[in-house]
């Protein structure tokens, strides 16, 4: 930022001394004054010096004569400062639009006062009725960062140089016109203040002038812009609880609410997340969405707590809480999110609705967990009591002794009429606590804690196990014949090891028990996905017909009456699009205009009251008076380009000026037919 103002801030102080060569050159015409022309007549006095030619070294002093240089047109009569009428009008424009420039950005900034009135009624749905006034201020702000730094910098530089020159002009110390005259940005200035050590009003005046620079363009693209919400405060919601009572369970299954027709619904709702999240058996790549975080309708997924993908170490903070920097990395528990209803306060106390919201919040969620071993290739044949031409059954062995140890399940998938894979899985019911966020486009968990681990699970009663597994195996599909593919087979990551033993690609041990080791993690982690997301699809199917109900008629529901919600308070706001005026930026940035308009005025009056040419900054300034340089008398009324000009065609070099002498001096001086004398190492000099 500070090498584009230093860069902007040269092309300013250019076009100043531009207009300052104007402004000498058309001094009136008196008698024994000649126009000065635009190029050179070349008509010299003296001898002319070829410039183009190599000089070779020896040393030359002052006292030398010099041959006289090729120059310009020299002004040798008295010539007074001043424009002529043309000119100055010229120079009054330039400043009358600096005058105007930041007029036209106040009355812009009055503009989206008025924009944000029209349209203050066009949020969320209706945004697309936004009217075109609001349209093009959007689009001019965001173009205005560019055009506010341009606009600045011409004003503040040329007023700053303009004041030095003033300065100057009326006597004051070298220092302060030197730190004047430095202060191109805020870090330059910051700089000539202390390399000068000049800690005075005027460094913090020029400190002042330079801040709205940087506040000016920041407050143009923010004081009026599109939102995803009101602005964040503290709302109440609700979700799901994770202890929602499931149709499956009790000491005798409901038979109404797990009816064909229910049954149907609930393997319909599990395809439509589980399709979103599924991927291939190897890696588990999921979709766009759910690899930031989200289901099929936006809401927070929870991250299997453990290893990543690419078995990464673990990132645990100080509190024991681990970071989930790239959920893309990340396998999930289940392929259902965490909903949230916002409470409604405008319908009454206990009115929630489901919103879309966008913020931070924290939750805790329970889910099943499958650790299985690594599959094995077996001859046992399917288990008894299994579901016909199903190609994968999944059942629940015996209760262990130990009641500290899980219940396993058993987990049996065809391979062909001889072989199939078998694999033990212990079934845990994990406890998390996860902080998530949400956007505009998704929500997504950042970190969680592990809350506890326990053996005991649902799974632990056969009322509820046996009709859950079979109900969750028919739902991935209905095979005709012994073998055939339903959608789990295709993603319980043991799709490549089938293949590999049908074409007989794994003839030796140790290869058959790489490739196994190799689907232990993703049948692990499709085992715990699809038993989760079933089990939360027949949660909502419980409630879904009330649910659905109180929905249509009163708009609303009152989940404070039902056990199978849960509640938490999140920073944060309903999702609500929509271009919101910001009072503050919108008093910074007029605020920032008045001063730039000051500093215009100023610049604008000081050059009425400076007589004194532009002197400071150029290399020609050092020709003046130089007992090095043999150049005519007269031309002290040029400026620094316009001196620069008429001397363009002189060579000069910094060099020994006092070569003769055991101590040198360093000076400008002049090339001409004698050289002069380098400045070399181990030579001192005053």
């Amino acid at each position: 930022m500070d090498q584009a103002a230093n860069l902007t801030s040269g092309t300013s102080t250019t076009l100043a001394a531009v207009i300052q060569h104007w402004h000498h050159k058309a001094a009136p015409r008196k008698a024994g004054v000649e126009p000065l022309p635009d190029e050179p007549k070349r008509a010299y006095t003296g001898t002319r010096t070829d410039t183009t030619e190599l000089q070779p070294s020896t040393p030359s002093t002052p006292d030398k004569t010099f041959s006289e240089p090729p120059l310009r047109e020299w002004p040798h009569e008295p010539v007074p400062i001043t424009n002529e009428p043309v000119v100055e009008r010229c120079l009054d424009t330039v400043d009358v639009i600096l005058c105007l420039l930041p007029c036209v950005l106040i009355m812009k900034a009055g503009l989206c006062v008025l924009a944000s009135e029209i349209d203050k009624a066009h949020v969320g749905p209706s945004i697309d009725k936004t009217s075109q006034l609001t349209l093009r201020l959007i689009e001019f702000n965001n173009q205005l960062t560019t055009i506010s730094t341009i606009i600045s910098i011409v004003i503040v530089s040329t007023t700053v140089r303009r004041y030095a020159l003033w300065r100057a002009e009326r006597g004051t110390t070298l220092g302060e016109i030197e730190q004047l005259h430095a202060s191109v940005s805020l870090t330059a200035t910051f700089k000539a203040i202390w390399s000068l050590r000049r800690f005075t009003f005027t460094g913090v005046a020029l400190i002042f002038l330079w801040s709205w620079y940087y506040v000016g363009s920041q407050a143009a693209t923010r004081e009026y812009s599109y939102r995803n919400s009101a602005s964040f405060g503290i709302q109440s919601v609700a979700f799901l609880s994770p202890y929602a009572i499931s149709p499956f369970q009790g000491d005798q299954i409901d038979i109404d609410k797990v009816s064909p027709v229910k049954l149907t619904d609930m393997s319909a709702r599990y395809h439509l997340y589980s399709s979103f999240t599924a991927g291939t058996q190897k890696t588990n790549v999921q979709g766009a969405r759910a690899g930031q975080g989200a289901d099929i309708y936006g809401a927070t997924l929870t991250p299997w707590y453990g290893p990543a993908r690419d078995s990464s170490s673990l990132e645990f903070d100080q509190k024991e809480w681990l970071e989930i920097p790239h959920m893309s990395d990340q396998p999930v528990m289940s392929s259902i999110g965490t909903s949230l209803y916002w409470m409604n306060r405008t319908q009454g106390a206990n009115a929630w609705t489901p919103q879309k919201m966008v913020g931070s919040f924290t939750y805790e969620v329970s889910s099943f967990q499958a650790n299985c071993t690594a599959p094995f290739l077996s001859t046992k044949p399917k288990p008894k009591g299994s579901l016909r031409a199903v190609s994968t059954t999944m059942n629940m062995t015996t209760m262990p002794l130990d009641l500290n140890k899980p219940r396993e399940l058993y987990f049996w998938n065809w391979v062909n009429d001889t072989h199939s894979l078998t694999s033990t899985c212990d079934m845990t019911n994990v406890t998390v606590r996860i902080d998530a966020i949400c956007t505009a486009a998704t929500c997504k968990p950042t970190r969680m804690k592990q809350i506890s681990t326990s053996p005991r699970t649902l799974l632990d009663s056969d009322v509820f196990a046996t009709p859950f597994l079979n109900s969750l195996l028919l739902a991935c599909g209905m095979p005709q014949h012994e073998g055939d593919y339903s959608t789990f087979d295709s993603d319980n990551g043991l799709v490549d090891l089938k293949s590999d033993l049908n074409e007989n690609r794994l003839n030796s041990p140790s290869l058959l028990e790489q490739r196994s080791a190799e689907a232990q993690f993703p049948l692990s982690m499709s085992v715990t996905r699809y038993v989760n997301t079933y089990f939360t699809s027949s949660q909502m199917l419980s409630f879904e017909s009330s649910f659905q109900d109180d929905l249509a008629v009163n708009g609303s529901i009152a989940p404070k009456d039902n056990s199978d919600f849960g509640f938490l308070t999140m920073d944060g706001a309903i999702y609500n699009p929509q271009y919101s005026l910001s009072w503050p930026w919108l008093m910074m940035d007029i605020l920032s205009n008045v001063v730039l308009l000051g500093a215009a005025i100023c610049a604008l009056w000081l050059r009425k009251h400076t007589l004194a040419p532009d002197i400071f900054g150029f290399v020609s300034s050092l020709t003046r008076d130089n007992p090095n340089l043999r150049l005519p008398e007269g031309g002290s009324t040029l400026s620094g380009f316009e001196r620069s000009r008429r001397v363009k065609m002189v060579r000069v070099k910094i060099a020994d000026v006092e070569e003769n002498l055991s101590v040198g001096r360093v000076g400008l001086t002049q090339v001409d037919g004698t050289d002069v004398k380098d400045l070399e190492k181990g030579r001192t000099y005053y």
